[in-house]
């Protein structure tokens, strides 16, 4: 969600959303539901910071679409519209790279084509910093509950 209401799908969202959780029940039950996945809700007020702590740890590294109330075939077409857009930039990237064709190979051969596109690939591959070990670095922040830690994994 970008934070914007820009029409009434998106203030009929936001009515479910406020009237499910600013509602009595959500202070008066304890361990109100969030949502239907176990995971997700309110801790007891009487509980110490290392109880909160604990809390926040246990909560899943990726939140399932459930968390949120959607179906899970959310996290489906979110994929299928992250791969989309992959491919449409690598189709932009190709009609680009035929546009640039050099004095060279003034034809744009498929050859020459290919060859660029994939100079181009390893380019951006050279770039890319090393792969993080997640788990090894959430390991060793797991006494940090900063906001940059949680942000950052």
């Amino acid at each position: 969600y970008g934070g914007r209401v820009t029409d009434d799908w998106d203030r009929r969202v936001l009515k479910v959303y406020a009237d499910h959780f600013f509602s009595v029940e959500a202070i008066t039950v304890p361990h109100f539901a969030l949502s239907k996945h176990e995971a997700y809700f309110i801790p007891s007020v009487d509980g110490t910071i290392i109880n909160f702590k604990d809390y926040i740890q246990g909560l899943p590294g990726n939140d399932p679409p459930e968390a949120f109330g959607q179906h899970g075939n959310a996290d489906i077409a979110s994929q299928i519209a992250n791969s989309n857009m992959l491919l449409d930039t690598l189709v932009t990237l190709n009609a680009t790279v035929l546009r640039t064709s050099d004095a060279s190979d003034p034809g744009g051969s498929a050859k020459g084509i290919e060859a660029r596109v994939f100079g181009l690939a390893q380019d951006l591959e050279e770039r890319l910093p090393e792969v993080i070990d997640v788990e090894s670095v959430q390991e060793s922040k797991a006494d940090e509950v900063t906001a940059l830690v949680t942000v950052l994994l």
